[in-house]
């Protein structure tokens, strides 16, 4: 496949309103970025286990569920924010190309008190329809952090 400047263009677009969806907790704009057979999971190494650990391994179906469930969990009060930054896009196979990104997730309290809470990379998969649109294929998040903080029930 050739990466035109309009597809590395509609890629950076793209992940821009996935982690703007995903900040904003616009659960239906997340999922309308996405592809039917969607593929989601989170991943976090740990030292004392000498492998991964998968905290969560989702389709699309699974997600909305999840989703649904939000609202009825004692949460972190204050606001998420996914500082993103492109390292790469390269084709892949077929009609689809691989974008890995790295990751800040940083939580602000109601009194204004900012903290990182999390750190990694986002391993993406994105094909494009016949219209050349992009839709994400498959989130991998691989976290370098193993603590994670409780009331946070959200997507990284």
């Amino acid at each position: 496949m050739t990466m035109t400047f309009d597809r590395v263009h509609a890629v950076h677009n793209l992940l821009a309103d996935v982690a703007l969806s995903l900040d904003r907790e616009a659960w239906d704009a997340f999922l309308g970025c996405c592809s039917d057979d969607f593929h989601y999971q989170v991943t976090a190494f740990s030292p004392d286990l000498g492998t991964d650990m998968v905290w969560l391994d989702h389709v699309v179906t699974e997600l909305k569920e999840m989703f649904s469930m939000i609202p009825r969990h004692v949460r972190m009060r204050g606001g998420l924010r996914r500082h993103v930054s492109q390292a790469r896009i390269t084709p892949a196979d077929g009609n689809t190309v691989e974008a890995t990104s790295t990751l800040l997730l940083v939580h602000t309290a109601e009194s204004g008190e900012t903290k990182v809470i999390a750190s990694g990379l986002y391993i993406d998969r994105i094909g494009f329809d016949e219209g050349e649109t992009p839709r994400l294929a498959s989130r991998h998040v691989a976290l370098d952090t193993i603590i994670w903080n409780p009331g946070l029930h959200v997507p990284v």
